[in-house]
């Protein structure tokens, strides 16, 4: 299987985040509570970026919970 280009996978952990964001309860960002992101362990290196990137933009952590796509689903 050939591997995506380093900027497609970023573009689509980018996209992931944002539906995150835009479908979660506004409250969770508003407390100390760090948001918790669900995504495909084949997202590891392009959301472990865009993590460290938010949480220098916004001085505030963000858990990514890595799973199978599989497991996810359940």
């Amino acid at each position: 299987m050939p591997e995506r280009p380093r900027s497609e996978l970023g573009l689509l952990a980018v996209m992931a985040i944002a539906v995150c964001v835009l479908v979660a309860p506004h409250n969770v960002f508003s407390g100390d509570k760090s948001p918790t992101v669900f995504a495909a362990a084949s997202l590891k290196n392009a959301l472990d970026a865009v993590a460290s990137d938010w949480q220098v933009e916004n001085g505030q952590s963000v858990v990514i919970s890595y799973a199978a796509t599989s497991a996810l689903a359940k």
